[in-house]
């Protein structure tokens, strides 16, 4: 089972139908400036999300429980370190 397919059982398709600009919907026959990079940046992130298994979730989450996963340079920390409340 994939990130995506949990999220999207959730809250529904994540593909936005509306124009970021108009508001109205989303056509190529009025394309605003923002569509082409937004219309990227939506399919890297369902991309990223269909690639993503809670089998690899799970194997994230005991390397974060031992102190062994790395630290990646496309992975901004958060700015604080907070207190962990998730249960096992």
């Amino acid at each position: 089972m994939t990130l995506l397919e949990v999220v999207e059982a959730a809250e529904g398709p994540i593909e936005l139908q509306q124009c970021v600009l108009s508001g109205g919907p989303c056509d190529w026959v009025d394309v605003c400036p923002i569509h082409p990079a937004w219309s990227r940046a939506q399919k890297a992130f369902t991309e990223q999300l269909r690639s993503t298994t809670f089998e690899q979730l799970t194997e994230t989450d005991r390397a974060i429980e031992v102190g062994s996963l790395p630290t990646s340079a496309d992975t901004s920390p958060h700015p604080e370190r907070a207190e962990r409340r998730g249960v096992r």
